[in-house]
């Protein structure tokens, strides 16, 4: 029965889903193949430790980063594993709060991350500053039933990212890996229904001065 209403949700959720600037980014984006997030990492880190592991790995890893650096990816943590959202400053006279992401993306013991980090924290995850996003909650809904969304991790995080450079740190002596790049756009919403939560996009470029005008003679 479950699986049926889920079936008949999927109209619905695409339609939701549907959020026109990101779209513009997922559409300039290669969607991850196979394996999602984990099997990308995993391929562009090349874990090249084990007893068979040779040059033939290092070079696969070589071969697969010269072929992905720098280019525009889209992939998705579904819910229930997006794990890097929160709530905080719910207003519950406007129903609107601050949507909190942190750029970081763990899949298959490895990281996704928004640039480069520089140490990890308590819990051994690379440190970063979060994302910040107003949002106005649903109708209808308490701020204990917004809270709910994220603590039982309801969200779906879709984001479109340019991978730079693999970086390696240390947590309780032993070496973590991951993938630095460049975030382009993060876009939330409930898994069941697709209803938009928030999205954050990258700051745009300055554009160039135009310098001074020449005088009229």
């Amino acid at each position: 029965m479950r699986w049926m209403l889920l079936v008949a949700l999927l109209p619905l959720a695409a339609v939701a889903e549907t959020d026109m600037k990101f779209a513009y980014y997922r559409d300039q984006a290669q969607a991850l193949d196979d394996g999602g997030l984990a099997a990308f990492l995993d391929a562009y880190i090349g874990a090249c430790r084990g007893f068979f592991d040779g040059q033939r790995c290092v070079d696969k890893a070589q071969r697969f980063r010269d072929q992905h650096t720098g280019k525009k990816l889209w992939s998705v943590i579904r819910e229930g594993d997006a794990d890097n959202l929160r709530m905080a400053e719910f207003n519950p006279q406007t129903n609107e709060y601050t949507l909190l992401i942190t750029p970081v993306f763990a899949d298959g013991g490895h990281y996704l991350t928004d640039g480069k980090p520089e140490r990890v924290d308590e819990r051994g995850a690379p440190l970063f500053r979060v994302l910040a996003v107003p949002v106005r909650a649903p109708g209808g809904l308490t701020p204990m039933q917004v809270s709910r969304m994220y603590s039982d991790k309801l969200l779906r995080v879709q984001f479109v990212f340019s991978p730079l450079e693999v970086w390696s740190l240390e947590r309780g002596g032993k070496p973590i890996f991951g993938v630095a790049s460049r975030l382009h756009a993060v876009l939330v919403t409930v898994g069941a229904t697709g209803e938009r939560i928030g999205a954050w996009y990258e700051p745009a470029p300055p554009k160039p001065s135009g310098g001074k005008k020449k005088p009229k003679q």
